[in-house]
């Protein structure tokens, strides 16, 4: 089966009444297509997306009115008592995100006092507050202040907030002291413990719970879904042989949930085959996939460059009723332009846009980073107007995505033009846009801008990463200023930054250009102290500097050493021509040789250094 050689897979031709003529691979022609569906006969709701509006759709969080704001068999609220509103929820989440301490804002939450707090109200505050301590703080002060009495929901509401927080020890501890008094354990109680315990890796106490639910008489169904939470729980710290062994010994009917958690756990893995062999195994057991369940094997699929077989599952969730959308696509077209193939990409996309699938801003930005990888500005821009053209915004992938290009391709005028355009926009610089240009200014050598960019970084709460660092100390070794990267490397000790390899050859280099070689050992001594090895590169540039700064004796004597004791560490083919030929000129030929002896036969350059040795001979 070709791929996209013309026409798209037979396998999901088949299911589609569209006429296919063979699709062209460049933007521009995918544009082409976006403005004749534009101009077909399109829904209304469709000619609202491509105008760059959105259809109108009844919101799913339209507020409820007040009689549907309890929990069945809560009591209606005291008559002439004020009631926890909407308002006051957002004006208490905002009271307890404040960060203020337990005493100022216990007394600040003595406003709400008087009012009647539902236990909808309650699950919502306790939501929404990430907090533990605070979250924590709030219940404890419901119940002694403005006499609340919670219920179960509003009991694993609070574990919950606990328990996502890593504190599932103290949940632990404070249902043993009955620390929150006395309450019922419902399902969704064992579900949050086991989930806790799950993500604090203690799967035995886990496992305990789920043989503990079994005892409660509390309704079996809800046994597989603790049986899903330890899948889950194994598949997302990586233990996939253990969710494939939880799986096949459940002591209930596995469903569709189990089966998708442990097909995606082994897709994400790379293992493909026996994701295929537990996709049959679940139509065997009667479990019916769903469109998670392609999904998770599309994904699989595509980002393993089974592209071919990606398409066929395609048709066979289309067979099944499902529609396919973007979500469907993005893996394939993901895996098209990490291989630096944006043009077959563009096929894809031109394929979703003839069957009527709407690419989402995913699919876009992947393809747009392609080309921008590629240094294809044109394309890459017009990938922009697509979006524009489909309704989408640019976002912040798309800004820097294009910023790098700019940068990689020397257009400093248009990045800083595409700058000027994020600061007037909703979509703000973010850390990889100042990284991005704190790298192109030190790689440039315009320190004053890279030094512009790094404390704006800063000043903005990001903390600059190694590989930021790294290019400032590296940007101010090439223009000299060696004593501010010994300072900066100082500073990056304190942030916690720990200087690598890479780091220290910067300043090792920098030394040896401007002739300091005490300096640039120094360097050497201190990285060999701070567990940092040497490389090929750090020697290479030492024995050099040496060399130029007409130490031969010790460039020999330190040749010499590292060639016997570190062969990860030898330095490269120039490095010993250039100290062969300095050796030649001081007729120090026996010990040439020896360097000669120590290069080895392997390289081009061993060849050029014999005739080197034996001319000096002469």
């Amino acid at each position: 089966m070709a791929l996209l050689a013309g026409a798209i897979p037979v396998a999901i031709a088949s299911s589609s009444s569209t006429s296919l003529a063979p699709v062209s691979c460049s933007a521009q022609a995918v544009q082409q297509n976006v403005s004749f569906r534009k101009n077909a006969s399109a829904t209304a709701a469709e000619e609202q997306i491509l105008s760059g509006q959105r259809p109108g759709k009844k919101s799913r969080y339209r507020r409820k009115r007040k009689s549907q704001e309890r929990q069945p068999g809560e009591l209606d609220p005291p008559v002439n008592i004020a009631v926890v509103d909407e308002d006051s929820v957002t004006e208490i989440c905002k009271l307890l995100e404040s960060r203020l301490p337990e005493g100022i804002l216990v007394g600040s939450l003595a406003a709400f006092q008087g009012l009647y707090f539902s236990h909808i109200a309650v699950c919502k505050i306790l939501q929404r507050t990430k907090d533990p301590d605070v979250a924590l703080a709030f219940f404890q002060w419901l119940t002694r202040e403005a006499c609340y009495k919670p219920n179960t929901v509003a009991y694993n509401c609070l574990l919950n907030t606990l328990i996502k927080a890593g504190r599932i020890h103290q949940v632990r501890e404070m249902l043993n002291r009955k620390t929150l008094g006395e309450f019922v354990h419902s399902e969704f109680t064992y579900g949050t413990l086991v989930h806790g315990h799950c993500l604090a890796g203690e799967f035995d106490e886990a496992k305990r719970l789920v043989e503990e639910f079994k005892d409660t008489g509390m309704s079996p169904g809800s046994l597989v879904v603790l049986h899903n939470l330890m899948l889950k729980g194994f598949s997302e710290a990586g233990f996939v042989d253990e969710a494939k062994s939880h799986l096949h010994r459940m002591d209930c009917k596995p469903n569709s949930v189990s089966y998708n958690t442990l097909i995606d756990a082994l897709c994400s893995s790379g293992r493909i085959q026996e994701a295929r062999e537990e996709l049959q195994a679940m139509a065997k057991r009667g479990v019916a996939p769903n469109r998670v369940t392609y999904n998770a094997m599309a994904t699989g699929l595509g980002k393993a460059g089974l592209l071919d077989e990606a398409f066929e599952l395609m048709g066979v969730m289309e067979s099944a009723g499902f529609a396919l959308t973007a979500v469907t696509f993005n893996p394939v077209v993901e895996f098209l332009c990490k291989s630096g193939r944006p043009d077959e990409a563009c096929k894809v996309m031109e394929t979703m846009l003839l069957r009527n699938i709407e690419p989402n801003i995913l699919t876009l930005n992947l393809i747009l980073h392609a080309f921008c990888k590629a240094a294809r500005p044109e394309e890459a821009l017009g990938m922009t107007d697509i979006m524009v053209e489909m309704g989408f915004c640019p976002t912040i992938v798309t800004f820097n995505a294009l910023l790098e290009l700019f940068c990689n391709t020397d257009q400093m005028d248009s990045a800083a033009k595409l700058l000027e355009t994020m600061a007037h926009s909703k979509c703000k610089p973010n850390f990889v846009t100042y990284s991005i240009m704190v790298q192109k200014f030190a790689e440039m050598g315009r320190m004053v801008e890279a030094r512009a960019f790094l404390e704006q970084l800063v000043v903005c709460g990001y903390a600059p990463n190694l590989l930021v660092c790294n290019a400032y100390v590296a940007g101010l070794c090439k223009t000299g200023e060696m004593d501010l990267a010994s300072r900066f490397l100082t500073v990056m000790a304190e942030e916690g930054c720990r200087a690598n390899t890479a780091t220290y050859n910067s300043l090792v280099e920098g030394f040896c250009k401007l002739g300091r070689m005490d300096e640039a050992e120094r360097v050497l001594e201190e990285m060999i102290a701070e567990g940092s090895l040497p490389d090929s590169t750090t020697y290479s540039v030492l024995i050099q500097g040496l060399c130029s700064a007409g130490q031969i004796e010790h460039a020999f004597m330190v040749m010499l050493q590292v060639t016997r004791a570190v062969e990860s560490a030898r330095p490269d083919p120039a490095t010993f021509v250039k100290l062969i030929e300095k050796l030649c000129e001081l007729g120090e030929m026996d010990r040439a040789a020896l360097v000669l002896e120590r290069m080895g036969d392997e390289h081009e350059e061993f060849r050029v250094c014999q005739v080197l040795i034996s001319n000096s001979q002469h």
